[in-house]
């Protein structure tokens, strides 16, 4: 989205997708190309690939092209085996590991595997660093602001308020089997739900 509103960003930006998806994806504006999982990217320069679906078997295809993978996480239902995360090397595993250890700061400079872990929590520090937690803050508020906004203003997302019990379970299971429309945002209110069950 920074990069789509901005001229200052001189990046090309592609989204990979289901086929279900790729409609939404391309009316949103936000891509200059937006491909499904099983095209070809017909393209001869290097790539940054931020997965978030975990789809292993992508990062395969895509591998040599790519100077970095970063591996958000599996939003897939993508098997152990198939997942983006079985593909990290030994230096990406013991990276991941000493991640989750709180270790960041040791990373020697050789700790630099093709593929290994978008760690938010590290990267929100290093922000904090960077420019203060009070500038972090007023830059994060203005960011979520305009994409809001722009949410808002193009109808990109309709909600669907759950305030039940049965509406709440019935949107689990639509999300499980993936009967949710990307352009549908899920909300769930606990409170009015656990109000509603004691009446």
């Amino acid at each position: 989205f920074s990069k789509a509103t901005s001229n200052d960003v001189p990046v090309k930006v592609i989204g990979y997708t289901s086929a279900s998806n790729k409609d939404f994806c391309i009316q949103t504006g936000l891509y200059d190309n937006v491909v499904t999982y099983d095209d070809i990217l017909e393209t001869n320069e290097k790539c940054v690939l931020i997965d978030v679906a975990g789809n292993g078997s992508l990062y395969q295809r895509l591998q040599p092209k790519l100077t970095k993978a970063l591996a958000v996480g599996n939003s897939n239902d993508i098997s152990e085996e198939s997942s983006t995360f079985k593909q990290f090397s030994w230096i990406g595993t013991i990276k991941l590991m000493m991640t989750f250890m709180g270790m960041s700061n040791w990373f020697p400079s050789w700790l630099n595997p093709q593929l290994e872990l978008f760690f938010v929590f590290d990267i929100m520090q290093e922000l904090k660093q960077e420019l203060g937690q009070a500038k972090l803050d007023v830059q994060m508020d203005a960011a979520m602001k305009e994409f809001v906004d722009a949410i808002i203003t193009n109808k990109w997302m309709t909600a669907r308020t759950c305030d039940s019990l049965e509406s709440i379970q019935q949107a689990h299971v639509d999300i499980c089997k993936g009967n949710v429309k990307p352009s549908e945002a899920v909300v769930v209110d606990m409170v009015t739900a656990a109000k509603k069950s004691k009446n």
